[in-house]
């Protein structure tokens, strides 16, 4: 017979990793929403081009996002599979958030220099991309994303609440 047991340590560790990923999953997509509403309030308020330089090619803005959701991603989905034993930075979130920024900004310029055929052309766009709010705009919402996300994984879920009568009487 068994002692009503389910599973042991392991499982519990197992099962805090596999909850932090599916909340990893989730701030990826949160992630992601929140970029695109974002910039799509700047550019309709400011009214202002997400990717300010004539003649990019249509891919470029959306695969600069893909790359900023990607580390984020990446960032996100690593810290959920760390061991419990060890305990996160405080600084995660802005380092997060500031890679996200590179990322955003060197995935651009890389293809508009493969565009172009000059790495010049990729260093001017690279300029033009950070004196924008865009890159600024993306690497914040990653480190809010994170701190989220940080909150929502190390939460520890309380007790099912239960109506007065389906208590237990020894309660």
């Amino acid at each position: 017979m068994t002692d009503g047991r389910v599973g042991g340590p392991d499982d519990e560790r197992r099962s805090g990793r596999d909850r932090a990923t599916v909340v990893a999953a989730f701030a990826v997509v949160l992630h992601l929403a929140l970029v695109v509403c974002a910039f799509g309030f700047v550019s309709l308020l400011a009214d202002v081009d997400v990717v300010a330089r004539a003649g990019t090619g249509a891919l470029v803005g959306p695969a600069m996002i893909a790359a900023a959701v990607i580390v984020t991603g990446v960032a996100l989905l690593r810290d959920a599979r760390r061991p419990a034993s060890r305990v996160r930075q405080r600084s995660w979130p802005v380092v997060v958030g500031v890679a996200v920024l590179l990322a955003y900004v060197l995935s651009g310029a890389a293809l508009v220099a493969l565009e172009e055929g000059a790495v010049f052309e990729g260093v001017a766009f690279a300029g033009s991309t950070l004196a924008s709010a865009f890159p600024y705009l993306a690497g914040a919402i990653a480190a809010v994303v994170a701190v989220a996300y940080s909150a929502v994984a190390d939460a520890r879920p309380g007790a099912v609440p239960r109506w007065p009568w389906e208590r237990d009487e020894q309660d």
